[in-house]
């Protein structure tokens, strides 16, 4: 072009690439500005100065111009041309794209708000923004018009940022909406590049432009309707290898679109659909990720657009990835809590979801489970409004989840929820919703998992209670969940402190013996350091740290200092917890490892249960609180108030028990001196209880409270209940300085009194139980003096006789002890009288004890009815006879007279164990099972166990097959724990095998039948399954032994022909057969000890001298002989060496081979035939009345017995001299004794003509146990819960 026919603008110079760039740089910034000076009006300049602007197409000044500012002041230029020739463009077609190129090119100088260059870049986009500069790209062909648009939203997007104003972001937004709503379609580059700064990477380095982005797809929602459809189309259903980057993250990018607009969602709904079914479960999961976060976000409607999509939804709830369920249970607490069930479609959809959590609460995945639990709890914490009681008993089944991962989860789950609902600021729940709660929390303790046990005791510190709470509502909060939560739960929190009871115990020991470790090493402590081991999970490596914290202690005083005061009584609750954090802080300073530090701080968590949450002075406030509840002026939660009056008191008695330096204090004696002298019996009772645990406090400290408290005791022991007396008495004894002379005071008193009074009433039975109880205190002098007192009133007054007569109790089989009626409750409270005289008395002189245990035998062979009278009503039988045996277990506790108790009292009790009415049962087999569970009984009452495999009900017998199996391990882990040799479960055998044998139940008539042999399979089973485990290989071979040997001897005693002894090595052989076939199933070789080790386990008593041969005969019949199947067992163990210098014979010299054989194989219907009984399994239902007590068959047979007796004996010919004559005569005229018991299914008329056939045999018993004995027939028990 003619550079003389361009006519420049004032004060510019020509322009051209030849001029030096400050040349080009002056005459540019001349040229912008007139241009920005100039107005769209003035046509004549306009005219003038278009030869100008061809001259700046045309001379190439885009291309040839290199400096920035020189570009920046050429975009002004053309900027302002674009905006003068508006809407006209004046540049010629082919240079319209390389101009508008240039121009968004020059925008990215808005970048740099500090830049020289930033003004003329503003002022470039606010041309092209005023006139829609761009637009004019839209004439120029579909590819050059792409590449700009591309460039121009590339620039826009890459320049924002958070440093432009919204001016700036306005004109910026202005040019995109203007191209984005005049183009038909948008290009696929451009609106990636929209889509792009929507993902989250550039939601992170650029959040303008993500603004930016959301803002221009608000507002062209409708422009990119098809561009958005066409996006989602080609990636949801598209192949993933052939997707850009971009489509890979289509879901993110829908969930973005679909916080803008919900229409982008139905767009794509179709399609979301479709995906859901695909047989990928990696894209079902994609898709069920997305969908779940556009239905539960926050004010999203989304779910009410689409109804197929959100059955379809639905349904993933049952897909077959556990993945994929977990992601829906998620879902639910996010949707029921962002969309609460306010209007008519949110409570469906709240319905729908509740419905598929119940479903998923029992998946077979522990993971959806747990999911479950923790959707729950969000529910709960964020809206407590919504939870209902469906919800809550969701999470306390699954407290008793299988897997430990769901347990703790719902552990932390149930706290936080019971913590929330129960707060002072939200009344969402019941009281007994609250108590249920908390009482299904604490029961979880039961478990025998160590992990759910210390989750539950920080539970009960950090949540239930709170320890970190005021002392005021702390106590509270301690009372309240005491007197709120049932039976079991307090149960539980027993144990929680008796467990913390024998920790610090063990600690204490381990403390106080600190300073002499260095002299004399661990020996001293080692004892307690093993019992303190025992409370932490893996004891062996526990008393590695617990050496090595004694070792610390040692050496660092502070540590010393913290245990010392850790385990003493003059605590505070919080210098406890700051003694507990000095030790871990230094633990954690000496660089010990975290296993060490962990282990440690569990263990002291432990031991400060207690102590962290109630001090001395919390005990006041806490003894005011019980006060004040029993006077009723502070409400608990409690539906039954009396109950939790009750339970108030028993907080106080059972922290007394566990910690009596609690209430060390004037105050606090004052207090329970003040609910001593109250009206009501129960809290008398309690505060009684409370001194009795207190007592060396008192007597050590407390002289004056002791001064006070005598006279009071004496009164409530000359004037209460039974009960309360037992504990006047007792609270006198444990003021050992000052008991002997107003115990022997009320002795004196009380013998006078039942002398005198023998009519039976209240105020005779609480003089014999004070008597009773002083004879046992002090039995040098009380004790020695109750002697005659025993023969003449207790026996011969009160026991023997009966006024009684049968009158509308005569059918009932079981009542309350309060429904007794004053004579059997006096004949009650004298056998308790005589047990704990005995107890007292510790010595068998003048045969005292034997006596006395052949009365308490008569007692229980003749039902209860001494005297065989005749009218005593059932029901007080039932209580007499489980006296009786009750009085036995404890005069057995006392080791003096260990030798006294023979088989007949053993098989006595075992026939108490199989009594006809329930409760009898219940209770004789708990006692008996406390009283192992403290090792306070020998080992041969353990055998009385097998009777429970008799028992026909069937919660009552798993219940007692779960006792057995606890007393198994208790002995075994105690011997394990001591390292040494104790008395283990297997030395039982002995005794059972014999009581077995000898039991008329099991073998009725004296015949060896087939349903006998059933029976007694069916005993020994269920005594050998928890002996003969996978993880005790040395009981095969020891139970196998013995029952060998026992097959080398004969029965001592009464029992001597014989039958008897062929039925005892029977019995054996089952023994045998249940050995080997155990064997074989766990793969286990027996191992036989030396016949030495065994032999010392066979008491003589029992069992005579040993045969020199072997008793290899089998005694069992055919049917239940076991096909043998010789494989070769070891013998003997032997070392490795041994084992290798033989292995070279192996081939040459055969190994000893011992039978193990398979299950028998047996003809029920063939026994049913010739027996006419069905062999009764653990397993087998037999028909029970509808109270679980007998049915009357068995009543009806025994009283058409005892009409066919013949007394030998009449009891009036019982002697006055002693009690030893006493109960000579007694169990002489019962010497008659009844015939077996026929078992429970036979017929009545094949049992009466079994009786007629076999003469009955009688025996004669002397006091004297070496005086010959004649056989005793086995007597018939009644039939037990038929």
């Amino acid at each position: 072009m003619n550079v003389a026919s361009v006519r420049f603008p004032p004060g510019a110079k020509s322009i051209s690439p030849d001029m030096s760039p400050a040349e080009i740089l002056k005459s540019l910034k001349r040229c912008c500005k007139f241009f920005s000076q100039l107005d769209q009006d003035q046509q004549e300049e306009k005219k003038i100065y278009h030869p100008f602007c061809m001259y700046l197409v045309e001379s190439d000044l885009i291309n040839e111009i290199a400096d920035a500012n020189s570009r920046i002041h050429l975009g002004c230029i053309f900027s302002d041309i674009f905006r003068l020739y508006a809407p006209d463009n004046p540049f010629p077609q082919d240079k319209t794209k390389d101009i508008f190129l240039f121009i968004a090119n020059q925008l990215s100088h808005l970048q740099n708000t500090q830049s020289t260059m930033y003004a003329k870049a503003f002022h470039i986009i606010e041309n092209i923004s005023a006139v829609k500069s761009f637009n004019i790209c839209m004439g120029l062909d579909n590819a050059a018009a792409d590449e700009v648009f591309h460039e121009l939203f590339k620039v826009i997007f890459s320049t924002v940022n958070s440093s432009h104003d919204s001016k700036l972001k306005s004109r910026m937004l202005d040019i995109m909406i203007w191209l984005v709503t005049d183009m038909e379609t948008l290009p696929t580059q451009v609106f990636n590049i929209v889509l792009e700064c929507l993902l989250e990477k550039c939601q992170k380095l650029n959040p303008s432009a993500y603004e930016l982005a959301r803002e221009l797809i608000r507002k062209t929602a409708q422009n990119i309707k098809i561009s958005v459809m066409l996006f989602f189309q080609n990636a949801i259903l598209g192949d993933d290898e052939d997707l850009s980057a971009l489509m890979k993250n289509w879901s993110r990018l829908l969930l973005e679109l679909c916080k803008i607009s919900d229409s982008f969602f139905l767009d794509a709904a179709a399609q979301l659909e479709m995906k859901l079914r695909t047989d990928s479960h990696t894209e079902r999961l994609k898709v069920v990720r997305l969908i779940s976060t556009l239905f539960a976000e926050k004010d999203s409607g989304l779910s009410q657009l689409h109804a197929g999509l959100w059955d379809s939804f639905l349904a993933r709830f049952n897909d077959i990835q556990s993945e994929i369920r977990k992601e829906c249970v998620n879902f639910c607490s996010r949707m029921i809590v962002n969309h609460p069930p306010d209007s008519l479609h949110e409570k469906k959809h709240t319905k729908e979801l509740l419905e598929q959590l119940k479903l998923r609460r029992h998946d077979t995945d522990e993971n959806v489970r747990s999911a479950v639990i923790v959707a729950i709890r969000h529910i709960a914490m964020e809206c407590p409004h919504l939870i209902n009681d469906e919800l809550l008993v969701f999470l306390r089944e699954r407290l008793l989840d299988k897997k430990p991962k769901v347990r703790e989860i719902a552990i932390r789950a149930v706290a936080d929820v019971n913590k929330k609902l129960t707060s002072h600021a939200t009344t969402m729940i019941s009281l007994t919703q609250k108590s249920l709660l908390q009482s299904h929390l604490l029961r979880v303790y039961y478990t025998h998992n160590f992990d759910d046990c210390i989750l539950i005791e920080r539970i009960f510190v950090g949540s239930l209670v709170q320890y970190n709470l005021p002392e005021d509502e702390r106590t509270q909060k301690l009372v309240d969940l005491y007197c709120s939560v049932d039976s079991h739960a307090v149960k539980a929190i027993t144990e929680m402190l008796k467990r913390q009871k024998s920790l610090r115990h063990a600690l204490k020991g381990a403390v106080s013996a600190i300073d002499t470790v260095e002299n004399e090493g661990y020996d001293k402590i080692w004892q307690s350091i093993m019992s303190a081991a025992s409370h932490m999970q893996n004891p062996q490596l526990g008393r590695e740290f617990l050496k090595k914290l004694i070792k610390l202690a040692c050496k660092d005083k502070t540590v010393k200092t913290s245990l010392m005061y850790l385990v003493s009584d003059g605590y505070t609750s919080q210098k406890i917890g700051l003694a507990v954090r000095d030790i871990l802080k230094k633990i954690e300073q000496d660089g010990c490892s975290r296993q060490f530090r962990q282990a440690m701080q569990q263990l002291l968590e432990r031991a400060i249960i207690l102590p962290i949450v109630i001090d001395s002075s919390a005990m006041i406030v806490l003894e005011k609180k019980v006060k004040e509840i029993l006077s009723g002026g502070w409400a608990i939660g409690q539906a039954n108030k009396a109950e939790g009056h009750v339970r108030g008191m028993d907080l106080l008695v059972l922290l007394s028990n566990h910690d009596p330096s609690l209430f060390a204090d004037n105050e606090s004696f004052e207090i329970l001196l003040g609910l001593l002298k109250g009206k009501e019996d129960d809290i008398t009772e309690k505060a009684l209880m409370i001194f009795l645990n207190t007592s060396s406090a008192v007597e050590d400290r407390f002289r004056a409270v002791r001064a006070i408290l005598l006279p009071e005791l004496k009164a409530i022991a000359n004037s209460s209940s039974p009960r309360l007396a037992k504990y006047a008495v007792r609270c006198i004894g444990a003021f050992v300085s000052v008991r002997e002379t107003p115990l022997m005071q009320l002795f004196h008193q009380a013998k006078q009194f039942a002398t005198d009074n023998l009519e039976p009433n209240e105020n005779l039975r609480s003089t014999l139980t004070v008597m009773g109880c002083i004879a046992q205190l002090l039995p040098a002098r009380a004790g020695r003096e109750m002697k005659g007192f025993v023969g003449a009133v207790l026996v011969k007054q009160l026991i023997m006789k009966t006024n009684l007569k049968r009158g509308k109790k005569k059918d009932m089989k079981w009542c309350e002890v309060s429904d007794l009626s004053e004579e059997t409750a006096t004949k009650l409270t004298s056998m308790k009288c005589i047990t704990r005289w005995l107890n007292g008395l510790k010595s068998n002189e003048s045969d005292c004890c034997g006596s006395t245990i052949r009365l308490l035998q008569h007692m229980m062979h003749n039902d209860g009815d001494l005297m065989k009278c005749g009218s005593i009503p059932k029901a007080e039988m039932a209580h007499l006879r489980l006296e009786a045996a009750l009085c036995a277990i404890r005069i057995a506790r006392c080791k003096e007279y260990k030798e006294l108790i023979s088989t007949e009292i053993l098989m006595e009790v075992a026939g108490v164990m199989l009594d006809e009415v329930r409760e009898v049962r219940q209770r004789i087999v708990s006692k008996l099972y406390k009283s192992l569970m403290k090792f306070q009984l020998p080992v041969c009452f353990m055998a009385l166990f097998y009777v429970i495999s008799q028992e026909k009900l069937k919660e009552a017998r798993e219940q007692g097959a779960t006792m057995y199996r606890q007393l198994v391990t208790r002995f075994r882990s105690l011997a394990q724990e001591h390292s040494v040799q104790r008395v283990m479960p297997e030395y039982a055998l002995s005794y059972a095998i014999h009581l077995i044998a000898n039991d008329p139940d099991l073998s009725p008539q004296g015949k060896l039948s087939k349903s006998a042999l059933a029976r007694m399979k069916d005993s020994l089973q269920f005594m050998l399954d928890p002996l003969l485990t996978r993880g005790h290989p040395d009981s095969f071979g020891f139970i196998k032994r013995l029952a060998e040997l026992i097959k080398r001897t004969r029965l001592q005693g009464a029992y001597k022909d014989d039958s008897d002894n062929k039925t005892l090595y029977a019995v054996c052989d089952l023994v045998l057969q249940s050995v080997l076939a155990k064997s074989a199933q766990y793969a286990i070789g027996i191992i036989e000890p030396p016949d030495e080790a065994i032999r010392k386990f066979l008491p003589a008593q029992l069992y005579s001298t040993f045969t020199k041969e072997e008793n290899r005969q089998n005694y069992l019949p055919e049917s239940f002989q076991m096909e043998s199947k010789l494989i070769p067992v070891k013998v003997g163990a032997k070392s490795s060496l041994e084992n290798r210098v033989q292995a070279t014979q192996a081939k040459k010299q055969p190994r000893k081979l011992v039978a193990v054989t398979k299950i028998p194989i047996t003809k029920p219907s063939k026994v049913v035939i010739e027996s006419k009984i069905k062999p009764r399994s653990s397993t087998t239902k037999l028909p029970t009345s509808d109270d679980g007590s007998d049915d009357e068959s068995l009543s009806l047979k025994r009283k058409r017995i005892l009409k066919e007796r013949s007394p030998e004996k009449d009891a009036s010919e019982v002697s006055d001299s002693t009690l030893d004559e006493t109960a000579s005569s007694s169990q002489s005229e019962s010497s008659s004794t009844r015939p077996r018991r026929a078992v429970a299914g036979r017929k009545m008329k094949d049992f009466l003509n079994s009786i007629k056939r076999s003469p009955l045999k009688t025996r004669s018993v002397s006091s004297n146990s070496s005086s010959p004995k004649t056989k005793r027939p086995k007597r018939s028990r009644k039939a037990a819960g038929t």
